[in-house]
């Protein structure tokens, strides 16, 4: 699992290396700060891209636990633990899934837990690619 690199701006934390990570896991840097400011409760404009920010002073292990229960949650297969997922949003069902690209389980995220994060996926990828599907998987 990638360890992030932090360091500390004002009332800022930055994640120094989260381009590599982001690129390592086949996602966008923004899914993961927007994951991780939800899970933190920040509101408004709590994220960065930019700076690869999140509002607040946040220690580097809660960050790294945020990181894993995101990667654990989103990007690793549950069935073969393989990193090589892609998200997509379905047509049909307007919904967000993942399909392993090494097992082929196909998944459907439906925990309450993470249904805030799952709802902004929903939106911000069924709106911004033309045919419904998300690459996030490089």
């Amino acid at each position: 699992m990638p360890i992030p690199l932090v360091s500390y701006d004002d009332f800022k934390t930055r994640i120094t290396n989260l381009e590599e990570i982001a690129d390592e896991l086949g996602r966008e840097e923004l899914d993961i700060l927007v994951f991780m400011s939800m899970q933190l409760n920040l509101i408004g404009d709590s994220v960065s891209v930019e700076d690869s920010s999140l509002q607040g002073r946040h220690s580097i292990e809660h960050i790294t636990s945020l990181l894993h229960e995101y990667i654990r949650v989103f990007v690793l297969c549950a069935d073969c633990g393989a990193l090589d997922t892609m998200l997509h949003v379905s047509r049909k069902s307007n919904k967000l899934r993942s399909t392993c690209g090494d097992c082929g389980l196909k998944k459907v995220f439906t925990s309450p837990s993470y249904t805030p994060f799952v709802e902004w996926m929903r939106m911000h990828y069924s709106q911004s690619v033309e045919d419904g599907r998300c690459q996030t998987n490089m």
